[in-house]
């Protein structure tokens, strides 16, 4: 039985996680949605929501959601829904 290389079988491994990175989509607040709980609605695992500079009073649920959160020095005042 042949061997296979180590280089390849570390390819085979890693490569589905370049995929999936690839699918990934970059939603900017708010450029393509106005808040950031709209861009986290629409946000798929994966996903990177992305908030430019600004102040947002809201408040922010994440639906348990595997999203990355990327901000341009944003802040953030909590607010008690009531």
């Amino acid at each position: 039985m042949r061997s296979i290389p180590c280089a390849l079988l570390i390819l085979l491994f890693i490569s589905p996680f370049f995929a999936l990175s690839a699918l990934a989509s970059t939603i900017h607040i708010p450029t393509d949605q106005p808040t950031i709980q709209d861009g986290i609605d629409i946000a798929a695992d994966g996903d990177l929501v992305l908030v430019d500079y600004g102040i947002y009073y809201e408040t922010i649920d994440f639906h348990g959601k595997a999203i990355s959160r990327g901000d341009k020095s944003v802040s953030f005042k909590k607010t008690e829904r009531g």
